[in-house]
């Protein structure tokens, strides 16, 4: 990630899967892997994948990975327990080949005992972490894809059977890429078949990834939810505000409105006031006038008596 943005493009993701990878995965096993788990984390098409995404690609593979030595290993210790077996019979490299031969015969038979024993198929699952209703599942489709009740499928078969198990589960481009790559890995041995057992562990790790993918999906939808319910709140909140403030400006309104009644009451009432005031000034001016000549008019007649 040299731009240091946080995500890595499909070609990055690719040569970050080959560094990881590449000493235990066949080049063109680890593109088409590669391809299938970038558009995998690509949930949302923006052709990016971050670091949170890749590890969960990461741990999936490592897990694969894991349980595909440890089956290995196991089926190396099987081979190693019928080879000191033969030994041991002192049967020498003859009883070795006929044990060999005893043991195509064996598994084929094996094979279908296990599909055959519905005990077996559930600890089988169990081992691949499923539960009974998904074996039983997983049992029912196996045997009607398996018509001649050889206990293997092959390539095509494999992909019809995943196709009845995953069709609605993931897009159909693909649930057909997945499906070559997981046949891939779990045909280790190149025969062109996979066992019951061998399906059981590859549906587990896919029934693992879809219940990932989905808790991974489910946790997206809750991060968007609380995003969309704490936009809601703050979008709630700046309304409350917002009225809180045109109710706070309609008080001062109101408020400035009563002061300005009460100012034009009070104008009025010195109105009214100086005007009684003027009247009364009107009054006493012509009273004095009236005495001034009432005054006159006495002195008047006093003045007519003296003469």
């Amino acid at each position: 990630d040299e731009d240091r943005s946080g995500c890595v493009n499909e070609e990055e993701f690719r040569h970050l899967m080959e560094q990881l990878f590449g000493h235990r995965l066949k080049p063109f096993v680890l593109k088409r892997v590669s391809a299938i788990k970038f558009r995998m984390a690509d949930e949302d098409g923006s052709g990016e994948v971050d670091f949170k995404e890749f590890l969960g690609i990461y741990g999936e593979m490592m897990r694969e990975h894991a349980q595909a030595e440890e089956e290995a290993a196991e089926k190396e210790r099987e081979k190693q327990a019928a080879r000191e077996a033969a030994e041991e019979d002192g049967a020498g490299a003859d009883a070795e080949a006929q044990s060999e031969a005893r043991g195509g015969v064996e598994r084929a038979e094996g094979d279908e005992s296990i599909i055959g024993n519905v005990e077996l198929c559930k600890r089988l699952g169990k081992n691949a972490g499923l539960s009974e209703d998904d074996v039983m599942a997983a049992r029912d489709q196996f045997m009607k894809i398996d018509e001649d009740r050889s206990g293997c499928v092959n390539e095509e078969e494999f992909r019809h059977l995943m196709e009845q198990l995953f069709g609605h589960r993931l897009k159909p481009f693909v649930l057909k890429r997945v499906s070559a790559i997981k046949f891939r890995m779990a045909d280790e041995d190149g025969s062109g078949e996979v066992d019951f057992k061998e399906f059981l562990g590859i549906y587990g790790e896919m029934m693992r990834e879809h219940a990932q993918a989905e808790e991974e999906a489910a946790e997206k939808e809750r991060e968007k939810q609380a995003a969309r319910e704490a936009e809601e709140e703050a979008e709630a909140a700046r309304k409350a505000e917002e009225e809180a403030e045109a109710a706070r400006k309609a008080e001062e309104e109101a408020e400035a409105a009563r002061k300005a009644e009460e100012e034009a009451e009070a104008a009025r009432q010195a109105e009214e006031e100086a005007e009684a005031t003027r009247k009364a000034e009107e009054e006493a001016e012509a009273a004095r006038k009236a005495e001034e000549e009432a005054e006159a008019a006495r002195k008047a007649e006093e003045e007519a008596e003296a003469a």
